[in-house]
């Protein structure tokens, strides 16, 4: 073989190597809502018949889960540079996969650290949503109906290389939403069955959980 032809098999190697994108196994993906959100839930949706925080039956229209899917991979691989992919716990058997239930929006991974690093990803990320009904300015609602909630949200992501050590943490408290000067801050739905007073619906909840992923990409951002 020329040097021409092992110089170049050299290149190739190393070209592939330096071009391959690192895989981020999100094993954990934590959405929760406060009791008296998942109560509104209830009462602005009677139809979904919703029982309280430790029903089985979805919270969340499946539209607005694949949304949200699709959120959390966006925002996944923004943070890592990296492909995102989940890594679900599967009992023994291979029938049942563990996510995300009591509070939490349902169809997420809820797995172990442990138990995800023999999957071989280059990193892995643990991210936890909690929206309380408290702590928060008021947000304005549709037709100027007055809300009982000042929402607020606790964020908290770790990010683990290979082997498990932590790389990264980060934990925020947003008590504002705030939005673009271009955007209305009302963007909640306003034609959902009957909103009878101050309640939040599921697609308003979602707004707030999106611009939650939004606002922590600006703050990761802007301290690093």
């Amino acid at each position: 073989m020329s040097i021409f032809c092992k110089l170049f098999l050299v290149f190739i190697l190393c070209s592939s190597t330096f071009f391959a994108q690192k895989t981020v196994g999100i094993y954990y993906v934590g959405l929760r809502l406060e009791e008296p959100l998942v109560n509104d839930i209830k009462t602005a949706n009677p139809s979904n018949d919703v029982t309280n925080r430790f029903s089985s039956k979805a919270l969340f229209p499946q539209y607005l889960i694949d949304s949200l899917n699709q959120e959390v991979i966006r925002f996944s691989e923004k943070l890592t540079g990296g492909k995102a992919k989940y890594i679900y716990k599967i009992s023994a058997t291979q029938d049942t996969v563990f996510t995300s239930s009591g509070g939490e929006i349902e169809g997420f991974p809820r797995n172990s650290k442990k138990a995800a690093l023999l999957s071989g990803c280059d990193e892995y990320l643990d991210i936890r949503f909690t929206l309380l009904s408290k702590g928060g300015r008021e947000i304005p609602m549709p037709a100027g109906k007055p809300s009982f909630y000042k929402p607020s949200l606790l964020i908290s992501i770790s990010k683990f290389d290979k082997t498990g050590v932590l790389i990264k943490k980060y934990k925020y408290n947003f008590t504002e939403f705030y939005w673009k000067s271009n955007v209305k801050k009302t963007v909640f739905v306003k034609h959902i069955i009957d909103r009878r007073n101050a309640l939040l619906h599921p697609e308003d909840l979602y707004i707030l959980l999106r611009k939650g992923f939004e606002m922590t990409e600006e703050k990761i951002e802007n301290n690093e």
